[in-house]
């Protein structure tokens, strides 16, 4: 079962960079991925446009307080 949803704020924990979580799926190795859109414009690393995307597995991220 997926620990975020389509929605939650949450934390990449290597960049401390704050995203929404915008995709849920089950990844090949059965595990969850999500894919996370940045809450700062033109943020480096990810793609997309000005909202860069992100596609993370769960343990890469933590909960945004």
């Amino acid at each position: 079962m997926a620990r975020y949803a389509e929605g939650d704020k949450v934390r990449i924990r290597k960049t401390g960079l704050v995203c929404t979580v915008v995709d849920v799926r089950p990844s090949a190795d059965q595990q969850t991925a999500y894919t996370v859109e940045s809450d700062t414009q033109n943020a480096a690393g990810g793609y997309g446009g000005i909202w860069p995307l992100f596609d993370c597995a769960e343990d890469e991220l933590e909960p945004a307080e």
